[in-house]
């Protein structure tokens, strides 16, 4: 199985990780995955604010609680962090 790192999900770098990731609260599966790809997901704008808004959880529950994350970390990509700041800001006003 292949994941997207950099500039995803159409013009990234393929990066095999042999994982399927699923869940019904899309913020407990972006919360996991973003543990897996090696980054803090409360430093991820959106996982935080969902967090702090109640929506969904970040609580779950792995099939295979053996799964560690990547290693290297998965690059993030550039533009993103841009957006994102651009994003947050005009919700929290």
């Amino acid at each position: 199985l292949v994941a997207m790192e950099n500039d995803g999900p159409t013009k990234g770098t393929p990066r095999r990780t042999g994982l399927i990731i699923a869940g019904n609260n899309p913020v407990s599966v972006d919360h996991y995955a973003a543990g897996i790809m090696g980054f803090n997901p409360m430093k991820i704008p959106h996982i935080a604010m969902a967090v702090e808004r109640g929506i969904g959880t970040i609580e779950y529950q792995s099939l295979n609680p053996s799964v560690k994350p990547c290693r290297p970390k998965f690059a993030f990509m550039p533009l993103w962090k841009q957006w994102i700041r651009a994003g947050v800001a005009k919700l929290r006003k």
